[in-house]
């Protein structure tokens, strides 16, 4: 089980950091932006 956590608190980081990459180099609609945070 901490095995587990460790690996989530690891990829997390990661995953959100891609995630404002992807943000920042696709140039989205205003309105998909509120539906990526819900």
């Amino acid at each position: 089980m901490e095995t587990v956590l460790i690996f989530a608190s690891v990829l997390s980081p990661i995953i959100l950091a891609l995630v404002e990459l992807v943000k920042k180099t696709v140039k989205m609609p205003k309105n998909l932006i509120p539906l990526l945070h819900s």
